[in-house]
């Protein structure tokens, strides 16, 4: 013969485990929308930097001197690394 064995649950029980559940399910929304408006808020702060650099940046033609008016400027500028030394990383 198989051995079986039945509980009952309580309605009382049963609603409260229910509201658990929807509690948890709330709480995590809220969550879910604070960070996602916090990243977002991240991104927009990132693309006006990024809009306001674009707009200031100064373009360097050549690197082989250091031009005094430049001083403090946000600046762009292009040049191939050379060495004689064999470059390591000891780390």
């Amino acid at each position: 013969m198989a051995y079986q064995e039945v509980t009952k649950t309580s309605y009382g029980s049963r609603l409260g485990n229910s509201l658990k559940g929807i509690l948890t399910g709330l709480v995590l929304l809220v969550a879910a929308i604070v960070l996602l408006w916090w990243n977002e808020g991240r991104a927009v702060k990132v693309s006006k930097m990024l809009k306001a650099a674009e707009t200031e940046c100064v373009d360097v033609a050549s690197v082989d001197s250091v031009d005094p008016a430049l001083e403090g400027k946000l600046i762009h500028a292009t040049a191939v690394a050379k060495t004689d030394e064999v470059l390591t990383d000891p780390d």
